[in-house]
């Protein structure tokens, strides 16, 4: 593995160009304040994460330091972000870290200020957080409401293992309830069998987009 070694996380997790996070309660410019608790500097970022690989098309899989690699998901999180990497995405693997410490503020920070402030969501994909949720065997029909219901207090972007292949028009129906109720939700996707598809995005439901 080689070291992470780009700058492209330094100003999305609200820092400066010396790479300096402002100290909590301080305001920038446009009067945002920042949550925040020292100074990053870019040796810190290339300590946080490693390139596990590298694909042709211009994807990268990045894991964050700290990753427990034996926990029960990694494998299925591995499988997706290699999907999405083989795509030209730019992936990482996140690992939780207490809200109060300088690596949530630089991976989780864009988060403070939201419903999502001290979570912890499992993947980074373009800089756009994603929870993944599996599911506890044995395996029942109730179990995806409350992977919806789970997944969605950790991020609006969402992945639902629905290997045992539960119907779409099922799947939709615990979107559109939600959506009902105004909870916000921007992108949906299903695992199914080492392989992902799209089901809804921006407002929008995708039928079977299984070339995704």
């Amino acid at each position: 593995m080689q070291n992470f070694h780009s700058r492209d996380l330094v100003y999305k997790f609200s820092l400066y160009f010396c790479g300096c996070i402002l100290p909590k309660g301080r305001k920038n410019a446009d009067g945002a304040e920042h949550y925040t608790l020292e100074c990053v500097t870019m040796s810190d970022m290339e300590e946080l994460f490693t390139i596990y690989k590298a694909f042709e098309g211009g994807g990268t899989i990045y894991l964050m330091s700290g990753l427990d690699k034996a926990k029960p998901d990694f494998k299925t999180l591995l499988t997706l972000a290699t999907l999405f990497a083989r795509e030209g995405h730019q992936v990482k693997i996140l690992t939780d870290c207490h809200f109060k410490s300088s690596e949530y503020q630089m991976v989780f920070g864009q988060l403070n200020g939201t419903k999502y402030e001290r979570k912890c969501p499992d993947m980074l994909i373009d800089e756009k957080y994603f929870e993944y949720e599996g599911f506890v065997k044995p395996w029942n029909i109730k179990k995806v409401s409350r992977m919806f219901t789970h997944g969605l207090k950790q991020s609006d972007r969402l992945i639902i293992n629905n290997t045992k292949g539960c119907s779409d028009r099922y799947l939709r129906r615990q979107i559109a309830d939600r959506l009902n109720i105004r909870m916000p939700i921007e992108e949906i996707w299903v695992y199914e069998k080492g392989t992902k598809r799209l089901i809804f995005k921006e407002g929008k439901f995708h039928k079977d987009n299984r070339e995704m």
